[in-house]
C-alpha cells in the first residue's frame, strides 16, 4: 500500500489533527499530546502523539506511526497501516521501539540495540531519535526537510531480480511514484541529481544508498539498496537489497561506516 493511499485512509483523522496541531492545541477528539520525549516503558496508543515545534509523531487509529509537519505533510512512517488498535511501545526491557498489533503481534521494530533506560524524542529539527540513558543517539529517522520531488517515470523498467529493480520498487512504494533515475547502479546518484532528486552523503530512513564499485561489497556495476534504519552512534545503516547474494534474492544487512565514505551517497525521496 503506498503512503498516498495510507494518507487517504486517514484523511478524516488528519483533517482534525492537522488544524489542531497547527493551532498548537490538541483536537477535541480522543487525541492526546505527549511530551516531545518519552521514556522507556511508555506505550503510545491510537490518538496520542509526541509534539515538538513544527513536527509531530502520531500513532494513528489505522495502526501506522507517522511523523508529520504542521502543514500535514508526512515525513516518515512505519508502514503499518491496516492494523487498527495497534500501539507503539518503547520497551523497558531493551529500549526497542516496537509497533504491536491489537493482538500483541510485532509489526515493526527499530532494533536500536539493547539500551534499557533510553528515551524516544520528536525533535524540533524534525528528526525522530532514540537516545540512550547517556544521551547517545542509537537510532534516528534523519527526517525533517520535505524534499522536493524530481522527475518521475511511468514504471519500473529495470530487469526483475536486479538491485536497481528492487530499489526502484521500494522508492515507488514509499512515494507513490516511480522516480526517474536510469543507468547502472554506479550512476544512480549522478542521474538522480540530474533528474532533480535530492542527493547527499547523509543516510536517512527511506532513502536509496548508492555504492560505487568496491564499496561495501559492490561489484563492477555498483550497487543500490533501500535504507530501513539509521544508527548514528554506530555510523551504520540497515538496508534491504536484491541481487547481493544472488539474482532475485532479497536480504537485509547492516553496513558501517555509513557516512563520511567516498563512493557512498544517498538519494532522498519525499514521503
Amino acid at each position: 500500500m503506498s503512503l498516498t493511499h495510507r494518507i487517504r485512509i486517514a484523511a478524516a483523522f488528519l483533517a482534525t489533527i492537522g488544524a489542531a496541531l497547527a493551532a498548537g492545541t490538541a483536537p477535541a477528539s480522543a487525541t492526546t499530546a505527549l511530551p516531545s520525549c518519552v521514556s522507556a516503558g511508555t506505550s503510545i496508543v491510537a490518538g496520542q502523539y509526541l509534539s515538538a515545534p513544527s513536527f509531530h509523531l502520531v500513532m494513528q487509529g489505522d495502526g501506522n506511526l507517522v511523523e508529520y509537519d504542521t502543514a500535514g505533510h508526512p515525513l516518515w512512517d512505519t508502514q503499518t497501516a491496516g492494523n487498527p488498535g495497534a500501539s507503539a511501545v518503547l520497551q523497558a526491557s531493551d529500549g526497542n521501539l516496537v509497533v504491536y498489533s491489537a493482538t500483541g503481534h510485532a509489526l515493526w521494530a527499530a532494533y536500536p540495540g539493547s539500551a534499557a533506560g533510553d528515551r524516544l524524542c520528536m525533535q524540533g529539527d524534525g528528526n525522530v531519535v532514540i537516545y540512550s540513558a547517556s544521551n547517545t543517539a542509537l537510532w534516528a529517522t534523519m527526517s525533517g526537510p520535505l524534499w522536493s520531488r524530481g522527475n518521475i517515470s511511468a514504471g519500473n523498467y529495470y530487469p526483475s531480480g536486479q538491485c536497481t529493480w528492487w530499489a526502484e520498487q521500494q522508492a515507488a512504494k514509499y512515494t507513490g511514484v516511480f522516480p526517474r533515475i536510469g543507468g547502472d547502479a554506479r550512476y544512480w546518484a549522478a542521474n538522480a541529481s540530474a533528474n532533480r532528486w535530492h542527493v547527499d552523503g547523509t543516510p536517512r530512513i527511506g532513502s536509496v544508498a548508492v555504492f560505487q564499485p568496491g564499496v561495501a561489497g559492490a561489484g563492477a556495476y555498483g550497487h543500490v539498496a533501500w535504507v530501513t534504519e539509521v544508527y548514528p552512534s554506530r555510523n551504520a545503516i540497515a538496508i534491504t537489497e536484491m541481487n547481493y547474494v544472488g539474482p532475485g534474492l532479497v536480504d537485509r544487512r547492516v553496513v558501517s561506516p555509513a557516512s563520511g565514505v567516498y563512493g557512498l551517497q544517498y538519494i532522498d525521496f519525499p514521503a
